[in-house]
C-alpha cells in the first residue's frame, strides 16, 4: 500500500463545492492547509495559481501520491507536467477530498493576504475572510520569551512545541525534501538526538543550575546548518553561543544528516543553552 501525507484530503477540503460550504469553509482546516503548505515550501501560496503549482510539485517529489490514491491507478513511475497532472485532477472533481476544479474556476475570487504575524484568504464572492496565525510568528514569540505557553491550549501547545523541536530538511528554493511529512505524525528521529547533544553541551550549566548556587534560563534557537557548515537564525537575529557553533559532537550529527539527504541545502533544528541570570 503506498502511503499518503493524512493532510492532503485536509487541505483540499477547505475548497469544496458549494452545496457542501456549511462543511467546508472552516477557519481551522484553512489553518491546517496553511500549516502544511509553509512546512513544505518555507512559504505561503502568493495566490490560487501558485497555491496548485506547488501542490503539484508537492506530489511530484512524493511520487503522486495524492493523485495515485484519487484516480486508483498507479502514477509512482510517470512523468506528468503540470498541465497533464492539471487536467487529471479535474476529471475527478466529484472526489470529495478534490477541489481543484473549483478552485481555479473561482480564483478570481479568492486572494492571499499576509503580514507578520498571519496569512488570510479574502473570498470576495462569498465576502468572507479567513485567517491563519503564522506558526513560525509564534515561535518567534516563543524563543523572545514574548509568549506564555499557559496561554495557550493544550493542543496548540503540543503542536507549537513539535513544530520549534521538529528536524527539518530543505533543499532547493527552500522545499522539504523529506515528503510526504506530518507534523503530528511523529517527531524525527533526529529530533531527539539533537536534543541529547544539547543536554551534553550544556551539561555543565545544567549541574550548576540543579544546585541552587545560581539562576539560569534556557534560551532557545531555531538554527539552519547548511551545507557548508555555516550556522544562521532566521527566525531572530541574536549570536549564537559558541559553545553549540563549536561543538564537534553537534556538527559531526549534522554533517551525517546531509550525508543520508543529499538533496537538502540546510537542515533547520531546534538548539538550546543555559544563560546565567545577572541582576547587576
Amino acid at each position: 500500500m503506498r502511503r499518503i501525507s493524512f493532510l492532503l484530503p485536509i487541505m483540499f477540503s477547505f475548497f469544496s463545492c458549494h452545496n457542501q460550504r456549511e462543511d467546508a469553509f472552516e477557519e481551522a482546516r484553512f489553518s491546517t492547509m496553511m500549516e502544511h503548505f509553509y512546512i513544505v515550501n518555507y512559504s505561503y501560496p502568493k495566490n490560487v495559481d501558485d497555491f496548485l503549482y506547488r501542490f503539484y510539485r508537492e506530489d511530484e517529489r512524493s511520487k503522486y501520491d495524492f493523485l495515485s490514491m484519487v484516480t486508483n491507478k498507479d502514477y509512482s513511475k510517470k512523468a506528468l507536467s503540470f498541465e497533464q497532472y492539471d487536467s487529471l485532477m479535474e476529471i475527478f472533481q466529484e472526489n470529495r477530498f478534490l477541489n481543484w476544479r473549483t478552485m481555479k474556476e473561482n480564483k478570481k475570487w479568492l486572494t492571499f493576504e499576509e503580514n507578520d504575524s498571519v496569512i488570510l484568504l479574502h473570498n470576495v464572492k462569498e465576502k468572507e475572510c479567513y485567517i491563519h496565525p503564522k506558526m513560525e510568528y509564534r515561535a518567534k514569540m516563543f524563543l523572545q520569551g514574548n509568549l506564555d505557553l499557559d496561554t495557550l491550549s493544550v493542543s496548540a501547545r503540543t503542536e507549537l512545541l513539535k513544530w520549534i523541536q521538529s528536524v527539518k530538511y530543505y533543499g532547493e528554493d527552500s522545499v522539504l525534501t523529506t515528503l510526504p511529512w506530518s507534523p503530528i505524525a511523529s517527531v524525527p528521529e533526529e529530533s531527539s538526538k539533537i536534543h541529547q547533544i544539547m543536554l551534553n553541551i550544556n551539561e555543565k550549566e545544567m549541574a550548576t543550575a540543579e544546585s541552587g548556587d545560581s539562576t539560569y534560563k534556557i534560551s532557545g534557537y531555531i538554527l539552519h546548518y547548511d551545507r557548508y557548515g555555516n550556522f544562521h537564525t532566521p527566525f531572530i537575529q541574536k549570536e549564537i553561543p559558541q559553545k553549540i557553533v563549536a561543538d564537534s559532537c553537534l556538527r559531526a550529527y549534522l554533517d551525517s544528516c546531509m550525508l543520508l539527504n543529499q538533496k537538502a541545502k540546510f537542515v533547520q533544528f531546534y538548539a538550546f543553552d543555559y544563560e546565567k541570570i545577572s541582576y547587576n
